[in-house]
């Protein structure tokens, strides 16, 4: 099948892989030798040494499993950790964002103490209480 080994946890490669199994499974299952090659499943499994534990982890039996379940078991992966597409906004990227008024610019002038009190003898006495 000409699939890669998978050493780490990297979902862009085992993104790859999967898509790749995927299509060579498919296209076995269509000419009719899929039953031919079920014994490799077990080989394709070492090939992804970095989350073969994640893969059966739980699982009963995953030493007897199909292509259809080692497929099964890589998309519930690949549903955990996802392929961050570098376009997407969520990414680590920061983006430039455009300048803000500062409080200056936004809040009208208010008038100060000064401008509110008369200068009379009075006010000076509200100002030191």
């Amino acid at each position: 099948m000409g699939l890669p080994v998978i050493t780490g946890s990297n979902p862009k490669k085992v993104d790859d892989f999967y898509k790749k199994l995927l299509f060579n499974v498919q296209s076995l299952e269509t000419l009719g030798r899929l039953r031919d090659v079920t014994g490799n499943v077990r080989a394709v499994l070492e090939k992804l040494k970095g989350i073969r534990a994640d893969l059966v982890q739980g699982q009963d039996g995953w030493q007897e499993w199909d292509f259809a379940q080692l497929i099964q078991a890589l998309k519930r992966w690949r549903e955990i950790y996802p392929v961050e597409d570098s376009e997407s906004p969520n990414s680590h990227t920061r983006a430039v964002l455009p300048r803000t008024r500062t409080t200056r610019e936004v809040l009208p002038r208010t008038r100060t103490t000064r401008e509110v009190l008369p200068r009379t003898r009075t006010s000076a006495w509200v100002c030191l209480l």
